[in-house]
């Protein structure tokens, strides 16, 4: 189960990829937009502020209740969340014009059939900008949090380097290039970010440069 009670210092820490991939997408205020995977709302809510209606999906409850909250705290009315696997849910055909999805993909059994499923309820006209982590040799912020936890607890298996779903599953261009191309994606755009994140959503002294 998701730890929702971290949300906003999770938030705070990504902040400068979600902004740099709403600037890649330019959201239209006649936009419909999807947001994969990212349940605490941030992106979701941001985005509702500049489209005419924008839509939450993630598998974690908890997760969905915060963005709910945050939703209604700033009285946003015309953004919504279902808690529902991405790479599955019935979405309706051709129903976004805009799907975006910060560090959700990366975690789909199988890509193609996500990618596909993504693809069929996207417009025809419409595109998709998805952020991926890049490997542990172009993140080295992950092990030393994974130092820092090790001193406490073990340390939970990131997943993704061995073919399976994961923070790293999607580390390199070919993972994700070829199941986008099978799932019907075109003109496709592979981009390298480097933005430096704040470790914890904290103060300056613990930035760490980071690659997506």
């Amino acid at each position: 189960m998701a730890n929702a009670s971290h949300a906003d210092r999770y938030d705070r820490q990504l902040q400068p990829i979600a902004d740099a991939q709403l600037e890649r997408v330019r959201p239209q205020a006649h936009q419909a937009v999807l947001d994969v995977g990212r349940g605490s709302g941030a992106t979701t809510i941001t985005a509702a502020s500049a489209v005419r209606n924008a839509h939450g999906v993630d598998i974690s409850e908890p997760l969905l209740g915060v963005a709910v909250d945050r939703a209604r705290a700033a009285s946003v009315d015309n953004a919504d969340v279902t808690v529902a696997d991405a790479q599955t849910y019935a979405f309706t055909e051709g129903s976004f014009d805009v799907i975006i999805s910060q560090f959700g993909v990366m975690f789909f059994d199988h890509p193609v059939a996500g990618f596909t499923n993504l693809r069929c309820a996207l417009a025809p006209d419409g595109q998709a900008v998805f952020t991926c982590w890049q490997g542990l040799e172009a993140n080295q912020w992950v092990p030393l949090v994974a130092d820092a936890v090790a001193q406490r607890r073990a340390v939970p298996d990131l997943g993704g380097q061995d073919g399976g779903p994961g923070m790293f599953a999607l580390e390199h261009p070919d993972e994700y290039s070829v199941p986008l191309d099978a799932a019907g994606f075109t003109r496709i755009e592979i981009e390298a970010i480097g933005p430096t994140i704040v470790l914890g959503g904290g103060g300056p002294r613990r930035s760490r440069p980071t690659s997506c």
